[in-house]
């Protein structure tokens, strides 16, 4: 059903966990239909210094998590809001077209992410 890359990123496992300094932090998922991503990141002069996901889901889902998080090291926050999600699926050779949703679900939860970080430096400026 996965083939090798998606296989071999599941394998890794990398940039699963959690960062507990993490300034950015963005879920999405619906656990009645198993997947869940929530990731953290850590922004340091407008870019993406550290980032990893905790991923309730198959292996689809903790594939195209730790792929997006590799990729978006590095990324100022514009650039991952404006992140074709597309290239995380073309980094892991495809994943079945019937796990595609995983896709969306990592995509909303990065901007859920770059919200919460907005959200807290509103906070601590007020």
């Amino acid at each position: 059903m996965y083939n090798e890359k998606v296989m071999e990123k599941f394998a890794e496992q990398k940039k699963l966990g959690e960062i507990r300094n993490a300034n950015a932090i963005g879920y999405c998922g619906d656990p009645a239909l198993g997947d869940i991503i929530k990731f953290y990141f850590v922004i340091e002069d407008g870019k993406i210094a550290d980032a990893k996901a905790k991923v309730f889901g198959c292996v689809a889902a903790m594939a195209v998590a730790s792929q997006a998080c590799q990729m978006l090291e590095g990324k100022t926050i514009a650039e991952v809001l404006e992140f074709d999600i597309s290239l995380v699926n073309e980094a892991l050779g495809g994943i079945p077209e019937e796990k595609g949703d995983i896709l969306g679900t990592a995509k909303q939860a990065m901007v859920e992410a770059i919200n919460y970080y907005f959200k807290k430096l509103d906070k601590e400026s007020a």
